[in-house]
């Protein structure tokens, strides 16, 4: 895992600093003995610090409130391979929607988010959005199924 984040903040940092938004300097850290949430929990804050004012009040319910932002986000996804974060979380929302007494839509629309999203090549991936804990609760999830 720590060679995935590792592997992931010099991928963000490099895609920062050719736009000019941040210097290479910024993404060292020091990687001994430190748990994975911690060090997601570190990049995430030297990331943070980085933000001009201007865009520190953005943030994703901004985002999907303003569809011109909401269409740049989309693209800047899709042109950086992560358009698939997107798109499950816009799966997940409609699934929320539904009418609980509408069984047989909530039903297809469970198989289609299961068969998309929870399978070894996204949520259990090496890429994966969920931590080792969060793949691991999943697991005995479905062995209670």
């Amino acid at each position: 895992v720590k060679r995935e984040l590792s592997k992931l903040k010099d991928t963000l940092a490099n895609q920062l600093e050719k736009k000019g938004m941040m210097r290479k300097k910024a993404m060292e850290m020091d990687d001994s003995e430190v748990s994975d949430e911690e060090m997601r929990e570190r990049l995430y804050r030297k990331l943070e610090a980085r933000i001009p004012k201007d865009f520190k009040h953005i943030n994703f319910q901004w985002l999907i409130k303003n569809r011109l932002e909401f269409e740049n986000f989309r693209k800047f996804l899709t042109e950086n391979y992560a358009i698939i974060d997107l798109t499950c979380w816009i799966d997940m929302e409609a699934y929320r929607r539904l009418p609980h007494q509408d069984d047989k839509r909530r039903s297809e629309q469970s198989k289609n988010i299961k068969s998309r999203y929870l399978n070894k090549k996204y949520f259990f991936g090496s890429n994966s959005p969920a931590t080792k804990h969060e793949q691991n609760d999943m697991n005995f999830l479905k062995s209670l199924a």
